[in-house]
């Protein structure tokens, strides 16, 4: 039974990319190509609204999705039709991000096993593996990203990305109990941040609150007297 389906699905996904019985025109952020609407209609919920309301898509037969390339609706189409895996290094991310749109987790659930399995983690990018795997509900590759960074925390702070934390992203780490730094680093860190973007007088002080000034070597705390007199008493 099983092969019976597969071998329907893939004829089907074969007379949809002859354009045979197509009557949806697909306008994609760099072409055009086209779909049957009954095929998308059963793929998700995503395009079952779209196509079975009296939205503009309905009625016009013109899907736009403005984000989302040829190839990669294409692909899409694909795996979904014919139990095939395509994804690789240079469509992952893009796959993932239009699967989010489309609701279509079994195609997510491919990237997200591909990126479990291929994911490179290092300082210049854990923040954005972070936010990514954050805003996908990715919980273990967003905990793999913030340990990585928690833990390279003395390289992190000396990178461009430490200042482009948001305030919320700032207190999680600080947060951490365990923080393989010293306190000093925690402070520069803290400061750099402070300096860039210059934060309301209530998040200063929450945010010094977390730190363990005890920890912080004297000397540095006095070099830095007069950016702690700034921040802390403003």
């Amino acid at each position: 039974m099983d092969r019976t389906k597969n071998n329907i699905l893939q004829n089907i996904h074969e007379e949809m990319v002859k354009g045979t019985f197509n009557d949806l025109d697909i306008v994609c952020e760099n072409g055009a190509t086209g779909a049957n609407r009954l095929v998308l209609a059963t793929m998700s919920s995503y395009f079952r609204a779209m196509l079975t309301s009296d939205m503009t898509e309905s009625r016009t037969g013109v899907l736009k999705l403005p984000t989302v390339s040829v190839s990669v609706f294409q692909d899409i189409l694909k795996m979904s039709l014919c139990s095939l895996d395509l994804v690789n290094e240079d469509n992952c991310v893009n796959i993932l991000d239009a699967c989010e749109m489309m609701q279509l987790d079994n195609v997510k659930d491919l990237c997200h096993r591909y990126l479990k399995k291929n994911l490179v983690i290092t300082t210049g990018n854990c923040l954005h593996w972070w936010r990514l795997m954050t805003s996908y509900n990715v919980p273990d590759l967003s905990n793999t990203a913030v340990s990585y960074l928690t833990e390279n925390l003395t390289d992190f702070v000396n990178t461009e990305n430490s200042v482009h934390l948001s305030k919320t992203e700032l207190l999680e780490i600080l947060s951490i109990d365990d923080l393989k730094c010293k306190e000093d680093v925690i402070m520069k860190g803290v400061m750099k941040w402070l300096e860039a973007n210059n934060p309301y007088a209530d998040d200063v002080k929450r945010i010094f609150e977390m730190i363990r000034i005890d920890l912080v070597d004297p000397q540095f705390l006095i070099e830095n007297v007069g950016f702690l007199r700034t921040h802390l008493w403003k």
